[in-house]
């Protein structure tokens, strides 16, 4: 079963209010000699994307309150996969850092040799849930997801989609959409948002599955792409006026999405627990959380067994529809 979008925060919230009392202690102890030098945040997409803004905001942060540098590191490629086995070969004392999301996962799922294993990764915590969106470019006519599809039928192999990678959440849900409405979109993969969202922009591809977030801003801002359609089992709080796809009858569609913060697997828990307590600390900032929102993500916070339990589960779930030969990936 998918745990949604509400039940995660849900969850966010249970552990936000037992975090300070149930880590303290320990992460007081780790802080006395954590970090020992800079800390090196590295993600998976190019700079430019709301990932990156996202790291940016936590790394200055981190940085205020440990007085050490926090850098941030784009190491982009192959479905986020390069960053990841990178991180995973650090050594373990916390001062190199994986901020990913989905993909990371659905790597060991859809590649026979990624490179790393979700074992050699220790969950720290769930920073937020990031809603996929599909949008069109301005000139394409469509107001909703049914225009469009109906609009696919009647011109077949006219129109594709952009996602952030082969093999990532916004490509399952392009291939699931195919699929179930016997469409035939081709993907067009991106190396992250920030490009498959300048080419919906410029109309190099007709529409995308991508950060919806991104996608919502530049339809406010300048009317050049339109917005059909985000998963999550309720409308985003910062773009209320996007409908869910459940509500226009593809819930197939409704898949996870999220962002998440990793260590290599040997580095010591008091480590990753004194981690997970400031990096708690720190989504809780109205500021930070503020930002979260601008960006079009929702904050989230699960950590330690919950966090483990977050993943377990949306694994499960992708593992599945891709093991059910629904989805096809070249």
């Amino acid at each position: 079963m998918t745990l949604r979008r509400r039940d995660a925060l849900g969850l966010g919230a249970a552990w936000a209010a037992s975090a300070i009392g149930a880590t303290a202690p320990m992460a007081a102890h780790a802080e006395s000699r954590f970090p020992a030098g800079p800390i090196r945040l590295i993600i998976p997409t190019p700079p430019g994307g709301g990932l990156d803004a996202l790291a940016r905001v936590f790394s200055q942060q981190l940085s205020a309150h440990y007085g050490q540098p926090v850098l941030v590191e784009s190491r982009a490629g192959a479905n986020t996969a390069i960053a990841a086995a990178y991180v995973a070969a650090a050594a373990p004392d916390g001062l190199t850092l994986l901020m990913t999301f989905t993909s990371l996962q659905l790597n060991t799922i859809t590649m026979p040799k990624p490179g790393y294993r979700m074992s050699d990764l220790a969950p720290i915590i769930l920073t937020e849930l990031s809603p996929v969106g599909f949008a069109v470019n301005a000139q394409v006519p469509a107001h909703d997801m049914r225009e469009f599809i109906a609009l696919a039928k009647r011109h077949p192999g006219t129109y594709n989609y952009a996602t952030y990678g082969a093999g990532s959440v916004a490509n399952f849900m392009g291939e699931s959409l195919n699929v179930t409405e016997g469409l035939d979109l081709t993907q067009v993969p991106y190396k992250g948002a920030a490009p498959a969202l300048l080419d919906l922009i410029g109309g190099q591809v007709t529409s995308a599955f991508s950060d919806a977030g991104s996608m919502a801003r530049e339809e406010a801002a300048s009317g050049r792409v339109r917005m059909l359609g985000v998963n999550g089992a309720t409308r985003m709080k910062s773009y209320p006026q996007v409908p869910t796809f459940s509500e226009q009858g593809l819930a197939e569609l409704d898949l996870p999405a999220w962002h998440g913060l990793f260590a290599p697997a040997a580095t010591p828990k008091p480590v990753i627990d004194e981690l997970a307590h400031e990096m708690g600390r720190i989504i809780r900032l109205p500021e930070v959380s503020g930002r979260i929102y601008d960006l079009g993500f929702e904050p989230s916070g699960l950590a330690g067994a919950d966090f483990s339990r977050y993943i377990d589960q949306t694994g499960k779930t992708l593992e599945a529809l891709f093991r059910s030969g629904r989805i096809k990936l070249e």
